[in-house]
Order: C-alpha cells, then structure tokens, then sequence
C-alpha cells in the first residue's frame, strides 16, 4: 500500500512552496499527497458584517463561499502540481471546522 502525505495549506507563499518542493518527494515515494485546508467561520456577529460587507446575505452564503474560495485555490495548487509532475496522485480537500480537531481527524482518516 501506498502512503499517503496529508498536507496542510494555509494559502500563505510559504506554504504554497513547501509542498511545490515537496512533490518530487512524493512522487519518488510513490504517496498520495492529499492538499488540505480548514475553514473556520467566525461567530454569526462578525460573519454576518463580514459577509454583508462582500455582498452575501446570510450566514450559510458566506460559510458556502469560504469553502468554494478555498477549494478552488486548492485546485489551482493540484494543477500547477500535475503540470510539473504528471503521475503524482493529488487530492484536494476542504473542511470547515477548528484547526486542531479537524487536522487530527484528517491524519486518522488517511493514514
């Protein structure tokens, strides 16, 4: 069985960097990178200011947009990755939840 490398992303540069240099790594061992960021959404006084000032009307449109936003970044991060190493398998996962409780689940769900 292949392993698979669970890896975090904030979206910083740093971050972003570490797993383009990474790849290679992962390829040579044969893993499954899985690309994974977690979304909080701020409790509904500041969410809702938050989200009427971008234009959503509820709390749920602005939850919805967090996890399309950060999807779709991590995508962006897949194809840059499949652009340069063709054969790696690359999963891109987003979750909403606390940091600490969803990246422990995470680790017990994919090792």
């Amino acid at each position: 069985m292949n392993p698979t490398w669970l890896v975090c992303n904030d979206f910083s540069s740093r971050s972003d960097q570490m797993v383009l240099e990474m790849a290679p790594e992962a390829q040579k061992a044969g893993a499954e990178l899985i690309l994974f960021h977690i979304y909080h959404v701020p409790h509904p006084p500041m969410a809702l200011n938050i989200g009427k000032k971008e234009g959503m009307g509820s709390l749920q449109e602005f939850a919805e947009a967090l996890g399309v936003g950060a999807l779709k970044r991590l995508e962006e991060l897949k194809t840059k990755l499949l652009e340069r190493h063709p054969s790696l398998k690359i999963r891109a996962i987003v979750r909403e939840g606390e940091p600490v409780e969803s990246i422990i689940a995470a680790a017990l769900e994919f090792e």
